[in-house]
């Protein structure tokens, strides 16, 4: 693999990574919004709790 490469498929991943945080929070309030306990958002996203609590309050949701 050139460096090139090496770069090319860096930017390739920055772009997933931030493509994936927008999307990661909508998906947070969506799964409580069906009920889904935040232990188990949590387990599934491999985040902490806080981390979905955290998210849950950006948008409004209490508890």
């Amino acid at each position: 693999m050139t460096p090139d490469e090496a770069r090319a498929k860096l930017r390739k991943l920055a772009k997933e990574r931030d493509r994936i945080a927008e999307a990661e929070p909508k998906a947070i309030i969506e799964a409580i919004g069906a009920g889904v306990p935040q232990k188990d958002i949590a387990a599934d996203l491999g985040r902490t709790r806080e981390h979905v609590r955290r998210a849950a309050r950006a948008n409004g949701i209490e508890g």
